[in-house]
């Protein structure tokens, strides 16, 4: 028991532990921002080519039934 405390202090005093520890803790936001951006990227992109078919499909739609409509 004694020795686990020992150890647990050395960890503590430890920089290079703590550095790591924090290296470890930036690359998971990292990562967490990476997944989430490219998430958002998807998302959007998903949404703007909805969109593009919903636009191209009215423009290929729309103006015959209005030139039909009118002559």
């Amino acid at each position: 028991m004694h020795e686990l405390l020992i150890n647990a202090a050395s960890h503590v005093e430890d920089t290079h532990h703590l550095s790591a520890w924090l290296g470890i803790g930036l690359i998971g936001v990292a990562i967490i921002m990476a997944v989430f951006a490219s998430v958002q990227s998807i998302h959007h992109w998903l949404i703007i080519r909805k969109r593009w078919k919903l636009y191209r499909t009215a423009q290929r739609h729309f103006p015959y039934h209005m030139r039909k409509r009118r002559h």
